[in-house]
């Protein structure tokens, strides 16, 4: 029987004093690629985190380990599980009821996320903004 993977190592720093520290997988909202660091930012509840490697990569990684995340648009990689509310207007997923975290999904992604949220029953909102 396998071991479930709860915590991943990740870099608390961007570039240089190399303090690594263990964040919960499933605390993780999102996870971006950026490639002018040429790392993954990891952004969390507790902050924003970074480690190495592809979208791809960690997108089979965590879903194989039974996470479910998403490759929401090029460059994002989102955690399902913790899509507080989504924005149809926006193509957005918000991570809690303030609006004060989120990122924005491609329409493919959304629509991906969208239905990832009917077939695993999650409590999501689902709003739609005004386009002007």
């Amino acid at each position: 029987m396998s071991e479930v993977v709860r915590n991943m190592t990740v870099d608390n720093a961007l570039i240089g004093d190399n303090k690594l520290t263990s964040i919960a997988i499933a605390s993780i909202h999102y996870m971006e690629s950026d490639k002018t660091i040429k790392r993954i930012v990891i952004h969390t509840p507790y902050g924003i985190f970074y480690t190495i490697g592809s979208l791809t990569y960690w997108a089979s990684s965590l879903t194989s380990a039974g996470y479910d995340f998403i490759k929401a648009d090029r460059n994002v990689l989102i955690n399902v599980a913790n899509i507080y509310r989504m924005d149809k207007g926006y193509n957005k997923a918000y991570f809690d009821a303030d609006n004060n975290e989120g990122c924005f999904l491609s329409e493919k992604g959304y629509a991906k996320v969208k239905a990832k949220i009917k077939k695993e029953s999650y409590e999501v909102k689902f709003i739609e903004s005004p386009i002007w």
